[in-house]
């Protein structure tokens, strides 16, 4: 208790010396008096960098040259302690420096730039990702859309192939070769077929579209998230990437969250008793290990694949070595 007091006591003795106080903003530290006269100043050279570092409380290079070895008081906070420096949050000081400097003319001006600094900041990779992700999940659903509408449509002159191939660019490309001719169905102008076969090439455009966007999601991933890739495949990882929201996000989430994502609705019915089934995993069951995966060993195969998939997204946040091939391998040693 005693060197708590001889400590406020040689506080308050300094504040008493101390008759020069250093104040900072976002263009640079300004020395003033005690009587508010605005002694030296030192501008930022490069105000979006010292701001970075008045952001994380730590000296700029410009605030060590205008202190010096002056015995000063400074208006803030610093991790760092100086021997010569004391803090303090004068409100009366802290208000009256403001107004004094209000009319400096680089500051709006700088402001701006530090703005526009921070919202390209702002654009993480892994956010890249997601929105190719999202992207191709939405051309997924056009395509399903239109190829619905398609059979339909072309299922009046030719139903036998509408109803034969299930696959939607199988069946796309058949009917825009003509290959298959029908013995039931109507006879259609040549007017008809033509707006039938321009809605089947645009299917063809989105189909093409789709392709490219996931040849580019791959290409993302192996610079965002290799690890990630290697054990869930480029659009199953982009997808748990999306539901989790970020990389960062997806690295702090316990294995057993990661199996859940994409299956939040079917977690509600059930805390809700709508459903008596608690749902195994989300997004992963399009994973080809579950889908393949014998109906008893669906939950282990799931667990598995959310612990490593957790530990891949540790490994690519914290920018560590490539082991995907190897979590994979652990994961199918492990069914056998």
């Amino acid at each position: 208790m005693r060197i708590q007091e001889a400590l406020l006591i040689l506080r308050r003795l300094f504040l008493a010396m101390a008759d020069k106080f250093v104040y900072s903003n976002c263009i640079g530290a300004f020395l003033f008096s005690e009587s508010y006269e605005l002694m030296d100043k030192a501008l930022f050279s490069d105000a979006i960098a010292a701001n970075k570092k008045l952001e994380n409380n730590e000296w700029t290079d410009e605030e060590k040259k205008l202190i010096g070895k002056e015995k000063v008081l400074f208006l803030g906070f610093k991790n760092e302690k100086l021997g010569n420096v004391t803090f303090t949050n004068d409100l009366k000081k802290l208000e009256a420096v403001s107004k004094l400097l209000e009319n400096e003319s680089k500051i709006s001006q700088t402001i701006i730039s530090i703005a526009k600094q921070k919202v390209k900041d702002s654009v993480q990779d892994d956010e890249l990702v997601i929105q190719a992700a999202s992207s191709i999940q939405e051309l997924d659903k056009s395509v399903n859309m239109l190829t619905k509408r398609l059979r339909e449509w072309y299922g009046l002159q030719n139903p036998e192939l509408a109803a034969s191939i299930e696959d939607n660019a199988r069946f796309v490309k058949e009917l825009l070769e003509g290959s298959q001719s029908s013995e039931m169905g109507a006879e259609l102008k040549s007017e008809d077929e033509n707006q039938i076969k321009e809605l089947a090439n645009n299917v063809v455009k989105l189909l093409e579209l789709r392709e490219n966007y996931e040849k580019y999601l791959e290409k993302r991933m192996k610079d965002v998230c290799p690890n990630i890739l290697a054990v869930a495949g480029a659009l199953i990882g982009a997808k748990i990437l999306a539901a989790a929201g970020s990389l960062k996000r997806l690295a702090v989430l316990p294995a057993s969250t990661v199996q859940l994502l994409g299956a939040e609705k079917s977690m509600f019915n059930f805390l809700r008793k709508k459903s008596k089934k608690m749902p195994r995993f989300g997004i992963l069951h399009e994973h080809k290990l579950i889908a393949s995966a014998p109906e008893k060993r669906k939950g282990k195969t799931a667990r598995l694949l959310a612990d490593k998939i957790s530990i891949a997204a540790r490994i690519d946040y914290f920018k560590g070595k490539f082991v995907g091939d190897k979590l994979l391998k652990e994961i199918e040693e492990k069914l056998k």
